[in-house]
């Protein structure tokens, strides 16, 4: 996507350096909205960013009953299209 990004912009009139600029500066909001902000990066006609939490997860040792933690708490990213994205998406061929 980084590649058709830059090629888009090269058509536009736009130069490598301009490109890499602006694709750096959506790279780092939505990073500071997930990391920092409330979770949540809005992008109108495209969609919604989402931090979720996934609980660590523990599971029983087969050959004794001990606990191992198997996978600790983490994040993870969501996305959900907008509506307005969705409409102009193609059908998937079935």
């Amino acid at each position: 996507m980084k590649k058709q990004f830059f090629e888009d912009m090269k058509q536009k009139g736009y130069d490598a350096a301009t490109s890499e600029e602006a694709y750096n500066t959506l790279i780092t909001l939505i990073n500071r909205e997930l990391c920092l902000g409330d979770g949540r990066c809005v992008l109108q006609d495209i969609g919604t960013f989402r931090r979720v939490l996934v609980p660590g997860q523990n599971r029983k040792n087969p050959r004794n009953p001990e606990d191992i933690r198997f996978h600790p708490a983490h994040f993870r990213v969501r996305f959900r299209a907008s509506k307005s994205l969705l409409k102009v998406m193609p059908a998937p061929n079935e």
